[in-house]
């Protein structure tokens, strides 16, 4: 049995599972980090995850949860 979680990524709720909410959140982490602090910053961060959000809907294709391999398909892209 694998843990989930319900996370908001770019104003949508997803049913992420433990390893694939890692995943993401690094990448996201690592990104944000990789930017500077501009006033563009949040802006930025907002649109990753919106486009995040779409590429998720798309692989999901009818299932209802985001596993590790989906994120990682997403984040590779």
């Amino acid at each position: 049995m694998k843990k989930t979680i319900n996370a908001a990524i770019g104003g949508c709720s997803f049913i992420i599972d433990d390893d694939a909410y890692e995943t993401l959140n690094a990448y996201l982490e690592r990104f944000r980090g990789a930017l500077d602090n501009s006033s563009s910053r949040n802006d930025v961060m907002d649109e990753l995850e919106g486009r995040i959000a779409d590429m998720l809907k798309t692989e999901l294709a009818g299932r209802e949860v985001v596993n590790k391999a989906t994120a990682e398909e997403v984040i590779s892209q």
